[in-house]
């Protein structure tokens, strides 16, 4: 495997050592994505500012997820070589998770790399964190992969958050900018989707809402069943979405959720968008949990699976410290805390301020304008 890899990484090298000899456009930038398939809110951010404000820049987006089969695999080899050549002659590159080429290649020395993250802060241990757990990468392959190597920057939401980054990217807390995504400032204007998402599911405004959005599992378990038990449909319009990737684990889950009549799937709706009609937020180890903190949604969380997902996973956050109160083990405690309607918002508050420095609605305005300071920079070098 070592020597495959290593095979694998110096044709890279070879390939990209002549794209390199290329002339740089200093006034493109791309970003990357192995996250999506599809423009991100954070890279729609981005664009839009852009063209906005410098419309005399280029913005180039590249999506494509990795899937581990023959049919997905051998057309991402190929965007590698997109991605090469959009490396090569670029001013700015960021990217949302870990890209092989932003990696494993020696870069021109102009080339600014931020690495924008794809969640608002993280619960779960992750990259360097996990190496050799059940959620996270072989280390033998991730040293050879270089992973997480050649960022200028990373972008944090606090300096509580910054430590975890650090720990996870293998990098020092001196390269953390912490004025957040800029998914922060879309989050922050999100109720104006109210109507949009009330105009495809009228009878949600009959009710109260409760949102649960879970993260995914890498094993099986019964948590939903539990949770689909005690749903409070009398008395609240309940909303379940789950992470896309539960549902290739688990199909059945799909199933089961189908057959709960008087729930509500939204799956034409993305996920940050619901929370414009949610009056409740239920969620696990997600850092979904950040996003309805920063609006002051009244958050819960269902920790049925606790030990076993921290065994397996790891945690950054103590939750239940954190959001003492709202925490719980089984679905009918959970259902009868939120009937009762009393919430320490306080506590939420707290949790807010400590993972989320930044809410004045300027994350996106920020990271644009370092890109574009560093591509008139270079420009100015080479007059």
């Amino acid at each position: 495997m070592g020597i495959l890899i290593r095979l694998f990484v110096f044709h890279l090298r070879l390939v990209y050592f002549f794209l390199k000899l290329l002339p740089t456009n200093n006034k493109k930038i791309v970003l990357m994505s192995r996250q999506y398939s599809y423009t991100s809110i954070d890279y729609q951010m981005i664009e839009n500012d852009i063209a906005d404000r410098y419309p005399n820049f280029k913005v180039v987006v590249l999506a494509r997820t990795l899937e581990k089969k023959l049919s997905s695999v051998i057309p991402y080899y190929f965007h590698l070589y997109r991605q090469m050549y959009h490396l090569a002659t670029s001013a700015s590159c960021v990217i949302d998770t870990y890209i092989i080429p932003v990696s494993v290649l020696n870069h021109k020395n102009n080339l600014l790399i931020v690495q924008l993250c794809h969640g608002v802060g993280t619960f779960k241990k992750f990259g360097y964190q996990a190496l050799d757990r059940e959620s996270g990468r072989n280390e033998q392959v991730s040293r050879l992969m270089r992973m997480h190597e050649n960022y200028d920057y990373l972008i944090s939401t606090s300096e509580e958050s910054s430590k975890h980054y650090s720990e996870a990217f293998n990098v020092s807390t001196d390269t953390m900018l912490n004025f957040g995504p800029p998914k922060i400032d879309y989050i922050l204007r999100v109720k104006e989707k109210r109507n949009e998402v009330l105009s495809k599911y009228p009878g949600l405004a009959d009710k109260p809402v409760i949102l649960y959005v879970s993260t995914f599992r890498t094993y099986k378990n019964d948590y939903l069943e539990k949770l689909t038990q005690h749903l409070p449909l009398d008395d609240f319009n309940v909303i379940i979405h789950l992470h896309p990737v539960i549902y290739t684990l688990h199909p059945e889950y799909d199933e089961l959720l189908d057959q709960v009549e008087g729930l509500y799937r939204c799956k034409d709706i993305l996920t940050v968008d619901l929370l414009s009609v949610a009056d409740y937020v239920i969620s696990d180890y997600s850092s979904f949990i950040f996003e309805s903190a920063l609006l002051g949604t009244p958050t819960y969380l269902y920790h049925h699976d606790y030990n076993t997902y921290t065994d397996k996973n790891g945690l950054n956050v103590d939750l239940r410290k954190e959001l003492a109160g709202a925490v719980f083990d089984d679905a009918n405690s959970l259902f009868t805390a939120i009937k009762t309607d009393e919430y320490n918002y306080a506590v939420l508050e707290a949790f807010k301020n400590k993972h989320i420095e930044n809410t004045q609605g300027n994350s996106t305005t920020q990271l644009v304008d370092l890109l574009i300071d560093h591509a008139e920079e270079v420009s100015a070098q080479t007059l």
